[in-house]
């Protein structure tokens, strides 16, 4: 399952981000200051939220990714930017299923992609 938190156009204003990510009721928590915390190249990983905010192929546009072999049925995410709420939603998680070495073999393989939108475009 993966997981993307993006703004429409990219971009991140500078702030004290406060994110939540819950996972099945189980709540995860991190936090960053931008622009303070981006680095020179590659990504940030924010430690407890299991989080990587990611350079896009934009120069200045990132993406908070994260990536889980599990398979959780609802996930919820709460982002505030100085203290703001910016987001707090709660999604149930649909699955794919696909059996890559043909319909009567195994593995049966669940994926699933969940996007959050953040309430700015430019």
């Amino acid at each position: 399952m993966s997981l993307e938190i993006r703004a429409a156009d990219g971009t991140w204003p500078d702030g004290v981000y406060a994110l939540e990510l819950s996972v099945d009721g189980v709540a995860h928590t991190c936090s960053m200051t931008l622009p303070d915390d981006i680095p020179a190249s590659g990504g940030l990983a924010l430690s407890g939220c299991g989080l990587t905010l990611s350079p896009d192929q934009v120069a200045g546009q990132y993406t908070l990714r994260s990536w889980s072999s599990s398979t959780p049925r609802t996930l919820s995410v709460r982002v505030t930017r100085d203290e703001a709420l910016l987001i707090d939603e709660t999604r149930t998680v649909a699955y794919e299923d696909s059996r890559p070495n043909g319909p009567e073999c195994g593995p049966v393989c669940r994926s699933a992609t969940v996007d959050f939108q953040l309430p700015w475009d430019g």
